[in-house]
Parts: C-alpha cells; sequence; structure tokens
C-alpha cells in the first residue's frame, strides 16, 4: 500500500524553530532530503550510496523532513514504508547532529506518529541504528531480539517496535 503523497498538507506542524514537512520526489525538499542523507546519514560509511537511497523501497516511500524555521534548512528525515495495511517501516531517521535536541527530536517523533495515527497504522517497526535507540527508547519503542551488523551498510543495528495507541 503506497501513502498519499501531497505537496500541501493539512498536517503541517509547526514549532517554535521547526516545521515538519511531507515531502514529494518532485519538491526541493526532496532534493534536500537527498543530499543531507548523504551527507549525514551515510556519513563514514563505504557502500554505493545510489544503491542505499534507491532501494527497494524508494519509491513507495512517504517521506518527511525537520525543517529549521530560522534557516529553512531540512535538519531532519524520516522514510516510511507500509508492510501492510496496519503496519509501517520506518527507516534512515536523521537528525543532523548540531539540531539533535530533545526538543527537536520529540517534535518529529511526535509529529510523525500523530500523522500515522490518523492513517490508521497500528504498529510501527524499524531497524535502528545504535546510535539512535535512545531517541526511539524515549518515543516508547521495544527491543525485538539481538542486535545485528546491516549487510548493506555493515553499521550495527537493532530491530524495534511500537504499537500506536489509538484514541476513541
Amino acid at each position: 500500500m503506497k501513502l498519499e503523497k501531497s505537496r500541501n498538507i493539512s498536517n503541517q506542524v509547526k514549532s517554535r524553530n521547526v516545521t515538519l514537512v511531507k515531502i514529494t520526489e518532485d519538491s526541493k525538499e526532496y532534493r534536500m532530503a537527498l543530499k543531507v542523507r548523504k551527507e549525514y546519514f551515510f556519513q563514514g560509511v563505504e557502500i554505493d550510496l545510489e544503491s542505499c537511497i534507491y532501494d527497494e523501497f524508494e519509491n513507495d516511500s512517504c517521506h518527511f523532513g525537520l525543517k529549521s524555521t530560522r534557516t529553512d534548512q531540512l535538519i531532519g528525515y524520516l522514510r516510511i514504508n507500509y508492510l501492510s495495511s496496519s503496519v509501517v517501516l520506518l527507516s534512515q531517521l536523521l537528525l543532523v547532529e548540531e539540531e539533535r535536541t530533545i526538543d527537536n527530536i520529540r517534535f518529529f517523533y511526535r509529529s510523525v506518529e500523530s500523522y500515522l495515527r490518523e492513517k490508521g497504522v497500528e504498529l510501527i517497526t524499524a531497524s535502528a541504528r545504535l546510535v539512535y535507540l535512545p531517541v526511539y527508547k524515549l518515543a516508547g519503542f521495544k527491543l525485538i531480539g539481538e542486535r545485528y551488523k546491516s549487510v548493506k551498510t555493515g553499521i550495527w543495528h537493532q530491530r524495534i517496535q511500537k504499537k500506536i495507541k489509538h484514541f476513541n
């Protein structure tokens, strides 16, 4: 199932210093996201960047960015794919190191989770880099299984998941 994609989203959410934006492939934010992903997410990893970015999930992904209201630059990124009608996979989460504050992390994740709740998602899964585990734990994710080394990147990861609470 493919997530809807729209340029003018009604669920664009703003905080004091950042804005959550839903990114389309034909937008300037997507080009910014590609740059940020290459510079920060895959930094120091000896891999073929193109095959990691344009993998089997990219075309069916829903992309979200966290934009600084001060600089109008993308400071965070997250990719979402449906595994079924109620289960999603988060991937390639990143926050630029100098913007990796508790407030920005909390705002980014809560805004995305709210969006997923509205779409009827019941379970969020991910393979998180170990450096991001504290972010996911803060958001209520549970660890699943053992840590493992990614075949694509050689970076250690941990499977995680979270059930979304729906309020009726």
